[in-house]
């Protein structure tokens, strides 16, 4: 496992670019600007969304040394192990041939807690442009009129099973977070075990809008799930 610790500009990292990116667009868009070249009239200002895409935490690990400090490796909990996870004949061949091509089993302990480390602070630079976003729509008066959606694209094995990355369909790289924020919602706080997919939020946000939802778009509403956890 490669990883890397840096002194490079904070700015000058995608996470902290995007995040400069989306502040700028979020006054733009409170102020009227209509993106289209004829300026801005503050009387006309129309819903926007914005569709923020963090490539963070993703390889190559490599964190400015802010973060680092923040998540030392000694302080990293590596999953525990079981001997001859994937020996015996009842193991599928493809969890055999995943462990050979993206398992632990030729990096030190040091190495896998630094690696680790490197992506648990490069999660927390994530968790601070969130952060800083959200401070945006309260600063401009908007969080009780917009709603938030926090979601991952997949999971992510760190050690889980002697494994790095994804690809199989473990609880560890099959499962993500799915943050859903209303203002007005009943029950607002709770979490539920209801079954989600991510094919699930366009007609979600679609209902919560008010707007139809495409005859051919694929998932389910969640929105009564979000009333009634």
């Amino acid at each position: 496992i490669r990883y890397a610790i840096s002194d490079h500009d904070l700015e000058g990292y995608s996470t902290n670019a995007i995040t400069i990116q989306s502040e700028a667009f979020i006054e733009r868009a409170v102020s009227g600007d209509k993106f289209n070249g004829s300026g801005v009239n503050a009387d006309e200002v129309a819903p926007f969304a914005l569709f923020v895409s963090y490539p963070d935490p993703h390889h190559p690990l490599e964190i400015h040394r802010k973060y680092a400090d923040m998540v030392p490796p000694g302080s990293v909990k590596l999953p525990p192990q079981r001997e001859g996870e994937f020996d015996g004949p009842e193991a599928p061949e493809r969890n055999k041939v995943l462990k050979e091509v993206l398992g632990l089993q030729y990096d030190t302990e040091e190495d896998i807690r630094g690696a680790v480390a490197v992506y648990l602070a490069m999660t927390r630079m994530v968790d601070d442009g969130v952060g800083r976003i959200l401070d945006k729509l309260d600063e401009l008066f908007i969080r009780d009129n917009t709603i938030v959606v926090f979601i991952s694209d997949h999971g992510y094995h760190l050690g889980h099973k002697g494994l790095w990355q994804k690809s199989d369909l473990f609880e560890g790289s099959d499962r993500v977070p799915m943050i859903i924020s209303v203002p007005g919602m009943k029950n607002p706080g709770q979490s539920t075990a209801s079954l989600a997919e991510l094919v699930d939020l366009y007609p979600t946000l679609s209902d919560l809008c008010g707007l139809p939802k495409p005859d051919h778009l694929k998932g389910h509403s969640l929105v009564k799930v979000l009333e009634n956890p």
